[in-house]
Protein backbone atom coordinates (compact mmCIF):
# COMPACT_ATOMS: atom_id res chain seq x y z
CA UNK A 1 0.00 0.00 0.00
CA UNK A 2 3.03 2.71 1.30
CA UNK A 3 4.54 1.31 -2.28
CA UNK A 4 1.47 2.10 -4.37
CA UNK A 5 1.19 5.78 -2.63
CA UNK A 6 4.97 6.36 -3.29
CA UNK A 7 4.52 4.97 -6.99
CA UNK A 8 1.62 7.26 -7.03
CA UNK A 9 3.57 10.25 -5.62
CA UNK A 10 6.22 9.55 -8.03
CA UNK A 11 3.71 9.85 -11.30
CA UNK A 12 1.82 12.81 -10.00
CA UNK A 13 5.34 14.78 -9.68
CA UNK A 14 6.90 13.57 -12.63
CA UNK A 15 3.66 15.20 -14.33
CA UNK A 16 3.88 17.89 -12.64
CA UNK A 17 7.47 18.62 -13.64
CA UNK A 18 6.65 17.80 -17.25
CA UNK A 19 3.56 20.30 -16.92
CA UNK A 20 6.06 23.23 -15.44
CA UNK A 21 8.58 22.83 -18.27
CA UNK A 22 6.31 22.68 -20.86
CA UNK A 23 4.45 25.64 -19.46
CA UNK A 24 8.17 27.38 -19.14
CA UNK A 25 8.99 26.41 -23.23
CA UNK A 26 5.66 27.75 -24.17
CA UNK A 27 6.27 30.81 -22.41
CA UNK A 28 10.58 31.28 -23.84
CA UNK A 29 8.79 30.47 -27.04
CA UNK A 30 6.19 33.16 -26.57
CA UNK A 31 8.65 36.02 -25.19
CA UNK A 32 11.14 35.16 -28.78
CA UNK A 33 8.29 35.82 -30.84
CA UNK A 34 7.11 38.67 -29.15
CA UNK A 35 10.85 39.82 -28.87
CA UNK A 36 11.09 39.79 -32.71
CA UNK A 37 7.87 41.14 -33.56
CA UNK A 38 8.52 43.96 -31.46
CA UNK A 39 11.81 44.47 -33.42
CA UNK A 40 10.39 44.26 -36.79
CA UNK A 41 7.90 46.61 -35.76
CA UNK A 42 10.64 48.71 -34.73
CA UNK A 43 11.91 48.66 -38.15
CA UNK A 44 8.72 49.49 -39.88
CA UNK A 45 8.71 52.41 -37.78
CA UNK A 46 11.95 54.08 -37.66
CA UNK A 47 11.23 53.60 -41.69
CA UNK A 48 7.23 55.29 -41.12
CA UNK A 49 8.30 58.00 -38.77
CA UNK A 50 11.92 58.77 -39.79
CA UNK A 51 12.56 58.11 -42.98
CA UNK A 52 13.38 61.22 -45.54
CA UNK A 53 11.17 61.04 -48.31
CA UNK A 54 13.59 61.84 -50.68
CA UNK A 55 16.44 59.56 -49.68
CA UNK A 56 16.50 57.05 -52.27
CA UNK A 57 17.40 54.00 -49.75
CA UNK A 58 14.38 54.51 -48.06
CA UNK A 59 11.71 52.19 -47.37
CA UNK A 60 8.00 53.42 -47.96
CA UNK A 61 7.20 56.81 -48.36
CA UNK A 62 8.83 58.47 -45.63
CA UNK A 63 7.86 61.65 -42.95
CA UNK A 64 8.79 65.31 -44.07
CA UNK A 65 10.89 67.12 -41.21
CA UNK A 66 7.68 68.54 -39.62
CA UNK A 67 5.72 65.06 -39.49
CA UNK A 68 8.98 63.66 -37.80
CA UNK A 69 9.38 66.35 -35.33
CA UNK A 70 5.61 65.84 -33.91
CA UNK A 71 6.82 61.83 -33.07
CA UNK A 72 10.34 62.29 -32.71
CA UNK A 73 10.16 60.51 -29.25
CA UNK A 74 9.16 57.18 -30.75
CA UNK A 75 11.19 57.57 -33.90
CA UNK A 76 14.21 57.98 -32.03
CA UNK A 77 12.80 54.39 -29.48
CA UNK A 78 12.05 52.67 -32.70
CA UNK A 79 15.49 53.81 -34.98
CA UNK A 80 17.75 52.98 -31.68
CA UNK A 81 16.18 49.33 -31.60
CA UNK A 82 16.36 48.69 -35.57
CA UNK A 83 20.24 50.19 -35.57
CA UNK A 84 20.72 47.22 -33.24
CA UNK A 85 18.82 44.59 -34.67
CA UNK A 86 20.16 45.55 -37.88
CA UNK A 87 23.76 47.28 -38.07
CA UNK A 88 24.53 46.64 -41.34
CA UNK A 89 21.49 48.57 -42.44
CA UNK A 90 23.26 52.24 -42.96
CA UNK A 91 19.55 53.82 -43.87
CA UNK A 92 18.55 53.22 -39.92
CA UNK A 93 21.49 54.69 -38.60
CA UNK A 94 20.48 57.61 -41.08
CA UNK A 95 16.92 58.22 -39.79
CA UNK A 96 18.21 57.59 -35.97
CA UNK A 97 20.74 60.83 -36.88
CA UNK A 98 17.72 62.30 -38.62
CA UNK A 99 15.37 61.83 -35.80
CA UNK A 100 18.59 63.19 -33.25
CA UNK A 101 18.69 66.39 -35.03
CA UNK A 102 15.49 67.36 -32.97
CA UNK A 103 17.57 66.84 -29.66
CA UNK A 104 21.32 65.14 -29.32
CA UNK A 105 22.46 67.79 -32.11
CA UNK A 106 25.99 66.45 -30.77
CA UNK A 107 25.42 62.94 -31.51
CA UNK A 108 23.59 63.38 -34.89
CA UNK A 109 26.36 65.15 -35.77
CA UNK A 110 28.55 62.11 -35.76
CA UNK A 111 26.14 60.13 -36.86
CA UNK A 112 26.04 61.50 -40.15
CA UNK A 113 29.70 62.12 -40.25
CA UNK A 114 30.11 59.08 -39.86
CA UNK A 115 27.72 57.98 -42.99
CA UNK A 116 29.73 60.65 -45.25
CA UNK A 117 32.33 58.86 -44.78
CA UNK A 118 30.61 55.72 -45.77
CA UNK A 119 29.10 57.88 -48.98
CA UNK A 120 25.69 57.51 -47.77
CA UNK A 121 24.20 59.97 -50.22
CA UNK A 122 21.13 61.42 -48.09
CA UNK A 123 23.73 62.28 -45.14
CA UNK A 124 25.34 64.70 -46.63
CA UNK A 125 22.44 67.58 -46.45
CA UNK A 126 22.08 66.75 -42.53
CA UNK A 127 25.34 66.91 -41.94
CA UNK A 128 26.06 70.27 -44.11
CA UNK A 129 23.13 71.99 -41.94
CA UNK A 130 24.90 70.73 -38.66
CA UNK A 131 28.24 72.54 -40.03
CA UNK A 132 26.41 75.57 -41.59
CA UNK A 133 23.94 76.34 -38.04
CA UNK A 134 25.58 74.78 -35.21
CA UNK A 135 29.65 74.31 -36.32
CA UNK A 136 29.29 78.39 -38.06
CA UNK A 137 31.42 76.65 -40.76
CA UNK A 138 30.06 77.73 -43.86
CA UNK A 139 32.90 76.78 -46.44
CA UNK A 140 33.01 73.29 -45.18
CA UNK A 141 28.78 73.15 -45.29
CA UNK A 142 28.93 74.48 -48.79
CA UNK A 143 31.78 71.73 -49.64
CA UNK A 144 29.36 69.18 -48.36
CA UNK A 145 26.77 70.16 -50.34
CA UNK A 146 28.76 70.09 -53.08
CA UNK A 147 29.85 66.32 -52.34
CA UNK A 148 26.08 65.33 -52.02
CA UNK A 149 25.62 66.73 -54.91
CA UNK A 150 27.80 64.55 -56.79
CA UNK A 151 26.41 61.84 -55.53
CA UNK A 152 22.71 62.78 -57.04
CA UNK A 153 21.39 63.60 -53.56
CA UNK A 154 18.46 66.13 -54.56
CA UNK A 155 18.28 67.77 -50.66
CA UNK A 156 21.54 68.52 -51.64
CA UNK A 157 21.27 70.01 -54.79
CA UNK A 158 18.52 72.04 -53.17
CA UNK A 159 20.89 73.12 -50.13
CA UNK A 160 23.41 74.15 -52.64
CA UNK A 161 21.18 76.65 -54.71
CA UNK A 162 20.04 78.04 -51.06
CA UNK A 163 23.93 78.89 -50.51
CA UNK A 164 24.50 80.61 -53.91
CA UNK A 165 20.94 82.73 -53.47
CA UNK A 166 22.53 83.86 -50.55
CA UNK A 167 25.71 84.69 -51.56
CA UNK A 168 28.14 81.64 -49.86
CA UNK A 169 29.02 79.72 -52.88
CA UNK A 170 29.48 80.63 -56.64
CA UNK A 171 28.40 78.08 -59.66
CA UNK A 172 31.57 76.61 -60.93
CA UNK A 173 29.74 75.97 -63.81
CA UNK A 174 26.52 75.79 -65.49
CA UNK A 175 25.40 72.64 -64.25
CA UNK A 176 25.72 74.25 -60.31
CA UNK A 177 23.16 77.41 -61.30
CA UNK A 178 20.02 77.28 -59.22
CA UNK A 179 17.73 76.66 -62.06
CA UNK A 180 19.57 73.50 -62.96
CA UNK A 181 20.08 72.53 -59.50
CA UNK A 182 16.42 72.51 -58.87
CA UNK A 183 15.86 70.74 -62.34
CA UNK A 184 17.84 68.08 -61.19
CA UNK A 185 16.69 67.46 -57.75
CA UNK A 186 12.82 67.93 -59.18
CA UNK A 187 13.45 65.05 -61.92
CA UNK A 188 14.26 63.38 -58.57
CA UNK A 189 10.73 63.62 -57.48
CA UNK A 190 11.91 66.58 -54.83
CA UNK A 191 8.81 68.31 -54.78
CA UNK A 192 10.08 72.05 -52.92
CA UNK A 193 12.78 72.05 -55.84
CA UNK A 194 9.94 71.73 -58.23
CA UNK A 195 8.19 74.60 -56.42
CA UNK A 196 11.08 76.76 -56.78
CA UNK A 197 11.99 75.90 -60.16
CA UNK A 198 8.60 77.46 -61.09
CA UNK A 199 9.82 80.25 -59.21
CA UNK A 200 12.80 80.90 -60.83
CA UNK A 201 11.92 80.21 -64.18
CA UNK A 202 9.29 82.62 -63.80
CA UNK A 203 11.75 85.26 -62.17
CA UNK A 204 14.01 84.79 -65.43
CA UNK A 205 11.32 85.03 -67.60
CA UNK A 206 9.96 88.11 -66.42
CA UNK A 207 13.42 89.66 -66.28
CA UNK A 208 13.89 88.83 -70.21
CA UNK A 209 10.82 90.41 -70.56
CA UNK A 210 11.99 93.96 -68.60
CA UNK A 211 15.10 93.72 -70.59
CA UNK A 212 13.27 93.26 -73.96
CA UNK A 213 11.33 96.20 -72.77
CA UNK A 214 13.88 98.23 -71.51
CA UNK A 215 16.27 97.50 -75.20
CA UNK A 216 12.84 98.77 -76.90
CA UNK A 217 12.96 101.79 -74.81
CA UNK A 218 16.60 102.30 -75.84
CA UNK A 219 16.15 102.12 -79.16
CA UNK A 220 12.55 104.56 -79.17
CA UNK A 221 14.53 107.11 -76.99
CA UNK A 222 17.77 107.01 -79.92
CA UNK A 223 15.29 107.11 -83.08
CA UNK A 224 13.49 110.29 -81.00
CA UNK A 225 16.60 112.17 -80.34
CA UNK A 226 17.89 111.16 -83.74
CA UNK A 227 14.70 113.14 -85.00
CA UNK A 228 15.19 115.59 -83.14
CA UNK A 229 18.95 116.34 -84.34
CA UNK A 230 17.66 115.61 -87.80
CA UNK A 231 14.99 118.63 -87.31
CA UNK A 232 17.40 120.98 -85.46
CA UNK A 233 19.84 120.84 -88.27
CA UNK A 234 17.01 121.74 -91.00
Amino acid sequence: MKIEQQQRERTERLERETREAAQRLDEERKKREAELQRETQAANLCDQLAGNPTDPQRSGPGASFDALKARVSDAVANCELAVRQYPDQLRFQYQLGRSLQFGDRNRAYEIHRKLVSLRYPAAYDNLGWILYQDKKNIPEAVNTFRMGVRLGDPDSMVSLAEMIDRKYAVPTDQSETKISLYARAGALGHQGAQRALQVEQANEAKATQDLAVQQQQQRLMLEMLGTIVQNVRR
